[in-house]
């Protein structure tokens, strides 16, 4: 990003569960998380969201919102690393997913994502201009849901980035994802009118064909 801040900031940390722990039945399998795999306590987890998330908060622009997601087991510990970043709470969005998680009790079909604002600035930041569909800048991130997880690609100058891999191009991704065939740019919502992909623009660098 050079100088420039961030006006927005979509974040995803992990949440102290062991993956192995509430994955579903899917083909995806992820690996554990180098940290915060559910070997923390309530206090190291609190420290380790607002180690976390103060840079975040340190290169965005007075009044940027932050949507940080989290799980209900862990409310506790967002609330109080977030108060000590950030400067006001201004909502808790609940984000209905298209399928029921695993478990024998309340199976869960939905994600807490908690909106922080950083900064005290009464006018809201800029929005930045949505990336043309044909041409992606380096940073990008494309987000979609599948299998009852979100799944993120970072646009790269030769390719893209998903799951600790690089790919020539997003039907690549997509295929890898699925474990079918998909056209990359409509399944992450680049050429379907009907529905947004999740975009984070970032980086300076120059746009690309998919």
């Amino acid at each position: 990003m050079g100088r420039d801040h961030a006006n927005m900031v979509f974040a995803d940390p992990p949440s102290n569960v062991k993956p192995r722990a509430t994955l579903g039945r899917g083909k995806i399998k992820h690996r554990e998380f180098a940290a915060a795999s559910g070997e923390m306590s309530s206090r190291q987890y609190t420290r380790f969201l607002a180690s976390a998330l103060a840079p975040a908060a340190k290169y965005s622009v007075d009044g940027a919102i932050h949507f940080v997601c989290m799980d209900w087991r862990h409310l506790r510990e967002m609330l109080d690393a977030g108060e000590e970043v950030y400067s006001e709470l201004k909502n808790i969005v609940v984000w209905v997913k298209t399928n029921i998680g695993q478990g024998n009790f309340y199976r869960s079909q939905h994600e807490l994502i908690f909106v922080w604002k950083n900064g005290h600035s009464k006018r809201p930041p800029p929005i930045p201009p949505v990336p043309d569909k044909r041409s992606l800048k380096p940073g990008t991130i494309l987000a979609r849901e599948h299998d009852r997880e979100l799944h993120r690609v970072m646009v790269l100058d030769n390719g893209f980035a998903w799951n600790g891999a690089t790919y020539r191009s997003l039907s690549e991704v997509a295929r890898a994802t699925t474990g079918t065939n998909w056209n990359g740019p409509r399944f992450f919502g680049l050429r379907d009118k009907a529905r947004s992909p999740l975009l984070a623009p970032d980086g300076n660098g120059a746009g690309r064909e998919e």
